[in-house]
């Protein structure tokens, strides 16, 4: 199985309660080995997670639906703040892991 991995912080300086964007990739990078997941590429956000406009996250999930491949982000307040976006998700191509959930 394919993955690309999403980090995710809201500013720069965020680094608290193991989400600096380090701590994220290195989590996720491990899961996708733990799990036989071929890492295809990692990308890092820096903003709101309750944007609407999130080219990161649009290429992001481009890359996964070319490669069929999974989004592995850390936990699910990495990947939005916005539950519509989440349940959008849901009814898409692409599978998303949170690690935190397995």
């Amino acid at each position: 199985m394919k993955a690309v991995i999403l980090a995710r912080v809201s500013t720069s300086m965020q680094s608290d309660n193991g989400l600096s964007l380090q701590e994220q990739l290195e989590t996720s990078t491990e899961f996708c080995r733990n799990n036989g997941m071929e890492v295809i590429a990692d990308f890092v956000e820096v903003g709101s997670g309750a944007a609407k406009h999130r080219p990161v996250l649009d290429e992001a999930l481009a890359l996964c639906k070319k490669h069929k491949a999974s989004l592995v982000v850390k936990s699910l307040s990495r990947l939005s703040r916005r539950v519509a976006l989440i349940s959008n998700l849901m009814e898409q191509d692409v599978e998303f892991i949170v690690v935190e959930l397995g």
